[in-house]
């Protein structure tokens, strides 16, 4: 009997200790790079409107705007620092009707999203 009772001991230090150290490398191990939520960003641009399209899901409208300037906003990072001179999509949900093509805007940029579900270009704040 005592020998079935080290066993059943051993065996339960085991699974204790096991546990033990899955906790501890679960709440010390970093997320890869495909899990959580985004960095705050934040830019103001200028731009031109070259597309204005509905859109079936997510944002109901799509802006294409051709970055004319891009300015950072305090110490959060710029999404579409690097995209002067290129045509960019965002997403919106500002009042269509105030907008047209060929219009001059200028706007607040983020990214919005998760890194798990994918991440958009949001325009907001558009005058």
């Amino acid at each position: 009997m005592k020998k079935g009772y080290v066993i059943a001991l051993v065996l339960a230090l085991t699974v204790i200790a096991t546990g033990v150290v899955s906790c501890k490398k679960a709440a010390t191990t970093p997320p890869g790079p495909n899990t959580g939520s985004l960095i705050q960003t934040d830019g103001i641009i200028t731009g031109e409107i070259k597309v204005i399209k509905s859109m079936p899901t997510g944002y109901p409208w799509q802006f294409d705007v051709l970055i004319q300037t891009s300015q950072n906003v305090g110490d959060l990072k710029n999404p579409v620092a690097d995209k002067v001179g290129q045509v960019v999509q965002f997403g919106t949900d500002e009042q269509i009707e105030l907008f047209k093509v060929g219009q001059i805007i200028t706007a607040h940029v983020k990214l919005t999203g998760d890194v798990e579900v994918g991440t958009h270009l949001y325009i907001y704040n558009i005058k």
